[in-house]
């Protein structure tokens, strides 16, 4: 496609919205390109932020995981929720304009069930293995938020919806872009 996703939609309301979203229902939203480039984020964890994109082994983990599911996305998958390598909940949808795969919506970073201590057992064994300030890492951990499977479908629900208003959006950019290349060069023929 001629035009990247940043020239067909306005980012800085998507940011807007989903910031809002975030503040009124505490459902984490980002937009991101086709190469895992982040447009748009709102209700990152810091246990993502500050330790799993931080550290360059558990990035890499995240980077090959994010490569798998945009894989998926690209086989044909409307949404697809699935735990990421260290043990969160995340969900992505894909953004299509004309057929063509332009952008993903995610969702995520969430637990779909109170941790317990297996899972807390499996968060520290990660903080050793990574070289994580343990205590640090253990409160960012309790500060995922946790989702029942209910709302959290609920919430995917919302944001497909959204991923095909956003496609609209853009698609309707992008008929407005080539009718102005069009008058554009029909301007510079009858010139000539």
């Amino acid at each position: 496609m001629k035009y990247s996703f940043r020239e067909l939609v306005d980012l800085k309301k998507l940011q807007d919205l989903t910031d809002e979203l975030y503040t009124a229902t505490a459902i984490p939203a980002s937009f991101a390109t086709t190469k895992g480039e982040i447009l748009t984020g709102s209700g990152w964890q810091k246990i993502c932020t500050d330790f799993h994109r931080k550290n360059p082994l558990s990035r890499n983990r995240c980077t090959k995981s994010d490569a798998n599911i945009r894989k998926k996305l690209y086989e044909g998958s409307s949404f697809i929720v699935y735990e990421c390598p260290h043990g969160l909940t995340d969900a992505v949808a894909p953004i299509l304009i004309e057929g063509k795969h332009v952008a993903n919506l995610l969702s995520g970073q969430i637990f779909m069930a109170p941790p317990d201590k297996t899972k807390e057992d499996f968060f520290r064994e990660q903080a050793q293995a990574y070289g994580y300030d343990e205590a640090e890492y253990i409160r960012a951990f309790y500060e995922v938020p946790v989702f029942s499977e209910e709302k959290f479908t609920a919430a995917l629900s919302f944001l497909s919806k959204l991923a095909e208003f956003v496609a609209d959006l853009g698609l309707r950019k992008l008929r407005e872009l080539k009718t102005m290349e069009k008058l554009s060069k029909d301007e510079i023929t009858r010139k000539t």
